[in-house]
């Protein structure tokens, strides 16, 4: 039986503090003094620098500090051919103990927690070409990125590269080999002990929760084991809209959108055989769905990539 699991947020109180022009301006100056001061000295005695000190000076430059930096874990891959792939996980909890207990971000930033119910965080999935983009050789070296950022912070501190983490790297060629529920599987454990176990955090339990997956819509229609064409019959996540009539749709159907019951009820269908991918735009399940209290027919529209850049 799936948790039934309350999702609340704005875990935080006190945040028009946060939002005061010149509280925000101090902290952009300060950082952008001690960020130039830190270069101008690398700059200085860059010549004396073992090439490791070098790398480590860098990190400093760029973050600000070392100690952020968490040890990803390699987990190995097979397939039926028993060939091996590998991804890079870096664990959410770990993260997000190294925030609240190893720097001063929290602390100095976020001074009042509330104990709530649960703290959110958002996943974003993108991937990146190594290579020239029009050459030969596109996509044999291509990566996965999985990132999260924790959806409870104000919203100034949730746009700063600072609070947004890297958990998972994957080779995109290894999605097609071992499909996304192998390459996300430490990751979906990870997200089940946050919600059993929690964080310990002044003296209160954090519960963390998964609230959204970002993505462009081809990466999210095949994480969410929808079609990947745009001119198949459904193509939409959010609806059940034949491609005849959604580009004459102005006005929202509620009896033609997406449900639990009805989409899980496709993935068997499908799975059975007892309809085709042609007949509702499902493929497969999504992985994340194994969670319990999330689900993809729940997920939110990407406002970036459905409207600013649709």
């Amino acid at each position: 039986m799936a948790r039934q699991v309350t999702i609340r947020q704005g875990g935080l109180r006190n945040t028009n503090e946060f939002n005061r022009w010149d509280d925000t301006m101090c902290l952009t100056n300060a950082y952008f003094i001690l960020k130039v001061t830190a270069r101008l000295w690398y700059e200085n005695n860059k010549e004396n620098l073992s090439s490791g000190e070098k790398f480590q000076e860098h990190l400093k430059i760029a973050f600000g500090s070392t100690k952020l930096f968490i040890k990803q874990a390699e987990r190995e891959l097979k397939n039926r051919a028993q060939k091996t792939g590998h991804i890079n996980q870096i664990k959410v909890l770990e993260t997000l103990l190294c925030v609240v207990t190893k720097t001063d971000f929290i602390t100095t930033q976020i001074p009042t927690f509330t104990a709530i119910d649960t703290i959110t965080i958002e996943l974003y999935i993108d991937g990146v070409e190594l290579v020239n983009p029009l050459g030969s050789h596109t996509g044999i070296h291509k990566l996965g990125f999985v990132y999260f950022t924790i959806k409870d912070l104000p919203v100034f501190l949730q746009s700063s590269l600072g609070s947004i983490f890297l958990t998972n790297v994957h080779y995109s060629l290894d999605v097609e080999k071992y499909g996304y529920k192998a390459i996300f599987e430490p990751l979906i454990q990870d997200l089940k002990k946050l919600l059993e176990k929690g964080i310990q955090f002044q003296g209160n339990t954090y519960k963390i929760a998964l609230w959204q997956i970002l993505g462009d819509n081809l990466r999210l229609n095949k994480l969410f084991g929808f079609v990947e064409c745009f001119s198949a019959n459904f193509c939409c996540r959010f609806c059940l809209v034949h491609k005849n009539e959604l580009q004459k749709m102005f006005k929202e159907d509620n009896s033609l959108l997406r449900h639990k019951a009805g989409h899980d009820a496709h993935v068997r269908d499908v799975i059975d055989e007892n309809i085709t991918t042609a007949m509702c735009g499902v493929k497969s399940d999504c992985p994340f769905n194994e969670l319990g209290y999330w689900h993809v027919t729940s997920n939110l529209v990407d406002v970036m990539h459905d409207l600013l850049e649709g």
